[in-house]
């Protein structure tokens, strides 16, 4: 290795003894952090290794730059010059990514800090080289303060080592490494140095801490306008007019439940309304993904580390809240956590007249916005602004209702119709309460709790309604979409109308699996795959989006596929009824009919009010041979249709099964009659891929694909 060039002093022979000279160098300190903890972990013997691999490649990386030079070792810490500071900061960030390669398969994790310092250092010359002990000087002490700062994974540099590499490497691409930040976190007193020194970090951006160090007992941190650049958003002062570039915007979020820490337990509509209400705001916000309700909640009752929920929701940042009511008080403590690194990047505590619940929303939303660096729009500033209602009465209501409402049960959405029209009796300017109201009749006319004809043209007034009050609410044209497909047969126009939905708000991931269950219909499984892929991206702990996923496989005759997608959505919900439905489906297709019968017997046993899973049952003992246990169970449906509604297509699917087309098309046309919702899927549907070359399936699809004059239903 070429030894780092030393000035020569006049009236200095060659051949004179070693000698104290000076010299301006890059220096750079490392430090692996906690090697007495990793010999806790692993062993004495396993944790020297791994300490001895990290020396070898710290070496090994040295040999690859020229003029680079190990001066002193001290345990698991090196001393090391460079003649450039951008050859110090090209190691220090390759050491880094290498670090991270060798840690994804040891025993323990290794992670280094470094410092980086450029100073005039006292050299003891010997033959034109550096002895390996003979480098000393305040700026080497000052080096070693520098990297005593940062933490694991993280290299600090002082200004003029920052500003040169900085220029040098502007532009270049690292071979390993991916795009930098640069930033500058103001000025700190270092123990033991007497000027105050502007501290600096360059990193891989979503590898590197890109955090500012914490003042200790031995570096205080000036607090200053010009250090609150801490994060890259200005210029700093005295750089020529040159800015940092400023942190990327964190580009998806996590609201998780806020936990409600008041003795009144009645009161956790309240914490879910404020964390649904959040989750509304941000999932506006341009070119940021939103983790949806249903995903989130996932968490609720549970102690989450957010560095966790970011790993397994693959997102960069994670708010957490609590809340806590006394009697007109509100007090809702927040805090806005960087999960690449846990540390917190906002934190704050409101304490609040229970009227001012919108103003602490809309500034939380405002916070996280700022901090997540997304640039708003004046529109989009004004929106996030903009409260659905100043009525604190109806806003409690519409969290009610909400609750209700997404427990999604027969019971639970009638009650949830309940609050919402208590919403609009106390304010008749509640957009999203109409809302709230059209979609909460699209499952109860879908799963047949009422007909049709009662359910879809409700759902229609109630979004129409809404979009009067707010044009821009995905949440309306979305039950407005479902009821135009589905009901009135007009798919161009619901097309339209929930690509609308998605365009508003990309993070509403109903709309997307809305969309993904017309694609179904219409047999476009790929563009049908895709759209469920993007609502799972949104809500991934989702069962009834993992549900439509596999909904897409058995549509598309791929049953084994859709078996394990079922899978998927029970993992996250041992009780969810819909899977085991689809699941039944998939094995009757398959020919194996007793593990059909006992996915939809735990379907029922889970939902008894699910009739149409009751006449997929007896569907599979028809086709399994059972015939009695099938005609009990159509005795038993008929009976039932006379004191509720049970849709004519399942009658039809029943009577396909036993082999009685005149039965089977008799029951079509009862379904095209009563517009049953399934009939979405007759295109598609496997149970009467028997009848295809019939004159009167093709008659019965083209009358299910025309659309309908619009019908309304009295009372």
């Amino acid at each position: 290795m070429p030894s780092l060039p030393i000035p020569s002093s006049a009236g200095d022979a060659p051949d004179q003894p070693a000698r104290h000279q000076t010299g301006l160098i890059t220096i750079v300190f490392t430090d692996l952090v906690g090697s007495t903890a990793l010999k806790q972990q692993v062993g004495d013997r396993t944790g020297a290794s791994l300490i001895q691999q990290h020396h070898l490649l710290i070496r090994e990386l040295l040999r690859g730059f020229n003029g680079g030079e190990e001066i002193e070792t001290a345990g698991d810490s090196f001393l090391i010059v460079f003649p450039r500071p951008s050859d110090a900061v090209h190691f220090g960030l390759l050491l880094q990514a290498r670090l991270r390669v060798m840690n994804q398969g040891s025993p323990a994790r290794l992670e280094e800090r470094i410092g980086i310092h450029v100073g005039e250092v006292v050299i003891r010359e010997q033959d034109g080289s550096v002895n390996p002990k003979g480098l000393s000087g305040i700026q080497v002490d000052t080096c070693a303060r520098v990297m005593a700062l940062a933490q694991g994974g993280q290299i600090l540099l002082t200004r003029f080592a920052f500003d040169n590499a900085r220029q040098m490497l502007k532009g270049e691409d690292v071979a390993g490494v991916g795009p930098l930040e640069w930033l500058n976190y103001g000025t700190y007193l270092l123990k033991g140095v007497e000027a105050p020194l502007e501290v600096c970090e360059v990193g891989e951006v979503g590898m590197a801490p890109l955090q500012a160090p914490a003042g200790s007992e031995k570096a205080q941190r000036q607090v200053t306008a010009e250090s609150e650049l801490a994060l890259g958003s200005k210029p700093v002062a005295g750089s020529g007019g040159r800015p940092f570039s400023p942190r990327k915007a964190l580009d998806s979020l996590a609201v998780l439940p806020f936990e409600n820490v008041g003795s009144d337990p009645d009161a956790e509509y309240l914490s879910d309304g404020i964390t649904e209400s959040i989750i509304h705001s941000v999932s506006e916000f341009p070119k940021v993904r939103v983790m949806a309700r249903s995903t989130v909640f996932r968490y609720k009752g549970r102690t989450a580390d957010p560095q966790a929920v970011g790993r397994q929701l693959n997102v960069r940042a994670v708010l957490t809240g609590r809340v806590m009511q006394r009697g007109d008080s509100l007090i809702i403590g927040v805090e806005l956590v960087d999960t690449t690194n846990g540390w917190r990047l906002w934190g704050k505590q409101f304490q609040r007249p229970v009227a001012d619940v919108f103003a602490v929303q809309e500034e939380i939303a405002r916070e996280i916005s700022e901090n997540l660096r997304v640039n708003l729009t004046g529109r989009e500033k004004k929106r996030l602004a903009r409260r659905p209602t100043e009525n604190r009465q109806a806003y409690e209501l519409y969290l009610k209702g909400r609750y209700f409402w997404n427990k999604r049960t027969e019971e639970s959405l009638r009650k949830g119709i309940e609050f919402f029209r208590k919403v609009i009796e106390v304010d008749p300017t509640y957009a999203l309460a109409y809302a709230g109201l059209a979609e909460s009749y699209m499952p109860l006319g879908y799963w047949g709790f009422v007909p049709p004809v009662e359910a879809y043209p409700k759902g229609k007034a109630w979004a129409l309604k809404a979009l009067e009050l707010d044009d821009q609410l995905a949440e309306a044209y979305t039950p407005l979409a479902v009821v135009l497909f589905v009901y009135e047969r007009d798919r161009d126009a619901a097309v339209k109308t929930v690509q609308r939905a998605i365009a508003l708000n990309p993070n509403y991931p109903r709309a997307r699996q809305v969309y993904g269950e017309f694609l179904i219909s219409l047999g476009d499984f790929n563009r049908a795959a895709t759209e469920v892929r993007q609502a799972l991206e949104i809500d991934p702990l989702s069962p009834i989006i993992h549900a439509v996923d596999a909904q897409v496989s058995l549509y598309a005759r791929r049953y084994e596929e859709a078996m394990q997608k079922c899978r998927n959505s029970l993992e996250l919900d041992p009780s969810f009824s819909i899977a085991f439905w689809f699941m039944g489906m998939a094995c009757e297709q398959l020919g194996r009919f007793e593990e059909a019968v006992e996915h939809f017997q735990r379907g029922l046993e889970l939902r008894r009010e699910h009739q149409i899973v009751r006449a997929s049952l007896a569907r599979t003992y028809a086709l399994w041979g059972k015939e009695d246990k099938a005609r009990e169970l159509l005795q038993g449906l008929e009976k039932t249709s006379e004191q509720k509604y049970v849709p004519a297509y399942s009658f039809a699917g029943i009577w396909a099964a036993l082999g009685d087309r005149v039965q089977t098309f008799l029951w079509l046309e009862k379904a095209c009659e009563e517009r049953s919702a399934r009939l979405q899927f007759f295109d598609v549907e496997p149970a009467f891929d028997t009848f295809r070359s019939d004159a009167r399936f093709q008659a019965i699809l083209l009358r299910a694909r025309l659309p309908e004059p619009e019908r309304t239903h009295e009372g």
